[in-house]
């Protein structure tokens, strides 16, 4: 029995000894995962949050790139030239061999095509011939840029810029925003036009050469007030056009028949008088005006010989060239928003009184007005009324028959002053006398007056 105790206690002891060491290392185990998992969560959020960096920094990098892409484009844009010279060639070849002061009104009068398209239709509702001085006083209401109005002399010439209205537009885009530009493109054509022999000096102008540096190549009429407006295919007169993808147009009276292989011709001499006072100054690359003819022929008294844009004069209409648009568009935008606010506004009105509630109100508004108005037209009839009355009380002269005006504030004169100014009555006996009665007999005969002798 003692026996079997001890053999039992020994075994206890001996299980002890032995599940004793095997929990520590399951405690050691299961603390060394605990470090094991923590080091994991840790490492993985490291990771994850390193991972968002990297998304960031590549977000921001690509971000930075497409900001110095934009701004490496739109200072690109800005250096850059806005029309090409090909382009310009193309814009100004149907005019390039223009008299030089019609190129310049026909240069300045294209930074308004609005107007130019006015014009071009009340000049097709007029006599075809009309003198200057008609033009003049019959386009003097006309709220026209003067430039618009000297093309009135020109029924052909405004006629191609309404009927091309785009190429209008584009070409006074270009003229505002290259202008020296656009000149140059003009002596480049008149260049080729002089080497393949169809511009030199005819009856009808005269082609002036200047060496001075880059040659300048100036074309003047014959006589300063007859201008013939030269008719020619831009695709022949320079020769061989070069750009194939930039052709420009070729533009006719739709009466004028050209012959056979003749691409360069004038019209009809135009006597222009005053109307055309432009002229192109090559050296400056600017447009001058002979301010002389222009206050003849505008009835104007200007004094500054320098061509100023007026942008009032363009009437809303975009500018399609970004050199332009730069420097305009800015009053066109606002003149724009002003619409655009004057829109929004008339639409609320609208649906105000599209709102039954807001109808009545306005119907009372109204209501309320109309009284208001009938109230002072009353009050105005009551006045009338009253200064007639006052005018019936005014003393009346005998001798003229004619009720002497006076404020009805002014007291009535003293009799002493009224007598002095009405005849005495012993005048008015004496001329009595000096007149005899007329008496008539029963039988209806006249006799003889008698003057009363006096006494």
């Amino acid at each position: 029995m003692f026996r079997g105790r001890e053999l039992n206690r020994d075994h206890i002891v001996l299980s002890a000894r032995v599940e004793v060491p095997c929990l520590a290392r399951l405690v050691l185990a299961s603390k060394n995962m605990n470090l094991y998992c923590q080091k994991a969560v840790g490492t993985a959020k490291q990771m994850w949050m390193l991972a968002g960096w990297r998304k960031l920094v590549s977000a921001t990098s690509a971000c930075a790139c497409l900001l110095v892409a934009f701004a490496f484009a739109a200072v690109s844009a800005q250096a850059a030239p806005v029309l090409s010279p090909p382009q310009l060639e193309q814009l100004v070849a149907p005019v390039a061999l223009y008299p030089d002061s019609l190129l310049s009104q026909v240069l300045m009068a294209s930074t308004y095509p609005l107007e130019v398209v006015d014009a071009a239709r009340w000049r097709g509702s007029q006599p075809k011939a009309m003198s200057d001085s008609q033009l003049s006083a019959a386009m003097y209401n006309e709220p026209w840029d003067p430039s618009v109005k000297s093309l009135a002399a020109f029924p052909n010439v405004l006629q191609m810029m309404s009927d091309k209205i785009d190429w209008t537009q584009q070409l006074g885009d270009a003229f505002l925003g290259q202008q020296p530009d656009v000149m140059d493109a003009v002596q480049r054509l008149r260049a080729r036009a002089r080497a393949a022999g169809n511009l030199r000096t005819s009856p009808q102008q005269t082609v002036l050469v200047s060496n001075e540096g880059s040659p300048i190549i100036q074309i003047v009429p014959v006589q300063p007030d007859v201008v013939y407006v030269p008719i020619y295919n831009p695709l022949v007169v320079f020769g061989p056009w070069m750009y194939p993808v930039y052709r420009p147009f070729y533009w006719h009276p739709p009466t004028y028949y050209p012959a056979p292989g003749v691409f360069f011709s004038f019209g009809a001499g135009l006597v222009v008088g005053p109307a055309l006072w432009g002229h192109v100054d090559w050296h400056r690359h600017d447009v001058s005006i002979n301010v002389t003819r222009y206050n003849t022929f505008n009835n104007t008294h200007i004094t500054n010989n320098r061509w100023v844009y007026n942008v009032n004069h363009r009437r809303g209409v975009d500018y399609r060239g970004p050199a332009a648009a730069g420097r305009f568009q800015r009053s066109s935008a606002a003149r724009s928003a002003a619409r655009e606010q004057y829109r929004g506004a008339a639409n609320m009105q609208r649906q105000q009184l599209a709102d039954p509630a807001h109808r009545q109100a306005a119907e009372r508004a109204v209501s309320r007005e109309q009284g208001r108005n009938q109230i002072g037209s009353n009050t105005a009839l009551r006045d009338s009324q009253q200064r007639s009355a006052a005018v019936r009380k005014q003393p009346f002269n005998e001798h003229t028959q004619v009720r002497q005006q006076r404020p009805v504030s002014q007291p009535r004169p003293a009799l002493r002053q009224l007598s002095t100014e009405r005849p005495q009555a012993p005048q008015h006996r004496q001329a009595a006398k000096r007149h005899a009665s007329v008496e008539r007999p029963l039988g209806g005969k006249k006799e003889h007056r008698r003057e009363a002798p006096d006494h």
